[in-house]
């Protein structure tokens, strides 16, 4: 049985080259401050609430491995550098599991790479290893046997965690029970297995998740407005879902691009699950974790987002909470932003912007968003502390004449309650959001950046 990828990764990369679509990348020297430059332009970590972990200088994986069980890992890339362990290369029958297509790079880059050193973005993990385990080959074809023999690779090797963004295609029964076999060998040796949902749009989980007797989680994929994209499978076997569309991470040669699909959703998963394991946290144990803490996007009581378009299993993949244990420990006086870090100045001006409050004690929950020193928005809810509660931030006057300008605008979005530290998220206010921004079929065609 031949396998795929969960995301589609087959664009040649002069295209994109000749499309203009090139950024220079500024190395640690030229950025004063460490920070990495293309932070930004990674939604997806806002999105999960990463930056609440990392600015408070919280754990970052370190003492975590994460198997990439994929089409190799570029271990000269500097977002990953010094961090990769060279697994076995089972398509060419070396130890040399370099990356020939990108796919696998961009999977580690999401998991793991450097946060604060001057280059690219940041992963979810950056403390901690990345194991590369090679299974697919230059077409991104794989056998169904090496992906077996990789996964249990991997639990030889130590992996706490292994993620497989690969697409297993049911034509040999045979050959789809080796792989299950192999991942419910892993569960027995407590390392959690993620898997990509897969991109056709079907209404369970494409991976053999449903039919295993322990453990695996299988991740989904949303687009910036926390929906379920098009082309993400949901339903039977699905574990939560996580950002999936337009995702930026390292790409082979010093580079980092943006992607598409259900592979970029399971990495993310991937990376708070080496951030647990990094913390202790083994195996079944991990999958209760990151499912129990998943926030709701689904159809709810007031004040809760409707999600419209499929299943979305328990919820939003969220960082924070899975770290610090929200849910376990409710009595502290916690503050969480629950909106999307994407939106459109037309949709503000004429709706405002919809800020989920998700405070563990009740009170009055207060909404800003300013842009530098402007306060463009603004409101606030009696909350109990017992749900996410809907705070209506309206338009200022001063808001109205930026937002009907017709630019581009970076903004940052404040929530506070008496008694509970404050709680900040940045949200980028676009003219208008092209189609291909939420519904996108699997690409990674958008941008290229060395």
């Amino acid at each position: 049985m031949r396998v795929g990828l969960a995301a589609r990764a087959g664009i040649v990369l002069a295209l994109a080259v000749t499309g203009g679509a090139v950024h220079g990348l500024p190395g640690a020297s030229a950025n004063r401050g460490g920070a990495d430059p293309l932070r930004d332009e990674q939604w997806a970590l806002d999105a999960i609430h990463v930056h609440a972990t990392r600015h408070a200088g919280g754990p970052d994986g370190a003492g975590a491995i994460v198997a990439v069980v994929d089409s190799g890992v570029d271990a000269t890339h500097p977002d990953l550098a010094g961090r990769v362990i060279a697994g076995p290369d089972l398509v060419d029958g070396d130890g040399d599991p370099s990356d020939p297509t990108g796919h696998g790079t961009h999977v580690a880059g999401l998991i793991a790479a450097g946060y604060g050193n001057g280059v690219g973005g940041a992963g979810v993990a950056p403390g901690a290893r990345i194991l590369a385990v090679r299974v697919l080959d230059r077409d991104n074809r794989g056998t169904a046997a090496n992906v077996a023999a990789g996964v249990d690779a991997a639990v030889h090797r130590g992996a706490h965690v292994i993620n497989l963004s690969l697409n297993l295609r049911p034509d040999d029964t045979d050959a789809l029970a080796a792989v299950r076999t192999a991942m419910e060998r892993a569960a027995d040796a407590g390392v959690l297995v993620v898997v990509g949902a897969g991109n056709n749009g079907q209404e369970a989980c494409e991976e053999p998740v449903p039919l295993l007797r322990r453990h695996a989680l299988c991740v989904g994929a949303l687009g910036y407005d926390l929906r379920l994209s098009n082309f993400s499978s949901h339903g039977r076997g699905l574990g939560l879902v996580a950002p999936g569309e337009d995702l930026l991470s390292t790409w082979p040669g010093n580079g980092h691009r943006n992607m598409s699909g259900t592979s970029q959703a399971a990495a993310l998963a991937s990376g708070v699950g080496a951030v647990l394991a990094g913390l202790g946290v083994r195996g079944d144990e991990l999958a209760r974790r990151l499912v129990a803490s998943a926030r709701e996007i689904g159809p709810a009581a007031s004040g809760r987002r409707q999600h419209q378009h499929g299943h979305p299993g328990a919820g939003l993949l969220d960082a924070d909470r899975a770290i610090h244990g929200a849910r376990q420990r409710r009595l502290f006086a916690t503050l969480r932003i629950d909106a999307p870090p994407i939106a459109r100045s037309a949709d503000l001006l004429r709706e405002g912007l919809h800020v989920g409050c998700d405070a563990a004690r009740p009170g009055r929950c207060r909404a800003r968003l300013s842009v530098g020193s402007t306060v463009i928005a603004k409101g606030s809810a009696i909350v109990d502390g017992t749900d996410i509660f809907d705070v209506l931030a309206a338009p200022t006057a001063a808001g109205r004449r930026l937002l009907g300008g017709g630019r581009r605008l970076r903004g940052v979005l404040a929530l506070t309650l008496a008694g509970a530290p404050d709680a900040h998220r940045r949200v980028t206010l676009l003219p208008r959001l092209h189609g291909r921004h939420h519904r996108s079929r699997p690409s990674d065609e958008s941008r290229i950046y060395r």
